[in-house]
């Protein structure tokens, strides 16, 4: 089966996805859902077609050619929001990693957990965050990103083998014209 034809049928899948979930529907301020796939602009287009590559870049477990999907530098800090910012000091430059820094931690990003979750991910698990939203996290992500670009988010909530709840999330942006990772982030900074 060659890349167009599993365009093609994610595309589809996911056009069926969103008409059976429109009405579940129900976001944080911050995010707006994904767009139902006859009205989906370019861009969400550019980034789905991305994102049948990114999972089945995942379930392969290609870690050079995902470190490739990263931009650099890429922001590995938990994700924090504007109250966080008023009671803790969190430094943001922290989190930035380079690709050898962060080629360190691929193995760490993409986990037994990641590989198993990432390519059964559905839209269930994807969010387009809204381009005025006064989150700080999402403002300085879109920083990295071409002018008009819409980020999407993946994030991923499961339990653990030990029985413990966790999570870990991707954040996307358009960036020269081609979709890119511009942030990584889990319970626990990678560094």
């Amino acid at each position: 089966m060659n890349l167009k034809t599993v365009i093609c049928i994610t595309a589809l899948a996911s056009m069926l996805s969103s008409a059976y979930s429109a009405n579940k529907s129900h976001q944080a301020p911050a995010v707006r859902g994904i767009a139902s796939a006859s009205a989906m602009p370019d861009d969400e287009l550019l980034f789905r077609k991305f994102l049948v590559v990114f999972k089945n870049t995942v379930k392969q477990r290609n870690l050079t050619q995902l470190a490739g999907m990263f931009n650099y530098p890429v922001q590995t800090l938990p994700q924090w929001n504007n109250e966080d910012l008023r009671n803790t000091n969190i430094n943001r430059a922290d989190g930035l990693m380079d690709r050898p820094e962060l080629q360190k931690h691929i193995d760490v990003i993409f986990s037994k957990d990641a590989v198993e979750l990432i390519p059964r991910s559905t839209d269930e698990n994807l969010s387009q965050i809204d381009k005025t939203t006064p989150e700080d996290y999402y403002k300085r992500l879109r920083q990295a990103t071409d002018k008009g670009s819409t980020l999407y988010e993946l994030n991923m909530h499961y339990t653990q083998d030990n029985g413990k709840e966790t999570e870990f999330g991707f954040v996307f942006g358009r960036v020269a014209g081609n979709y890119k990772i511009l942030s990584y982030y889990s319970a626990w900074p990678l560094k």
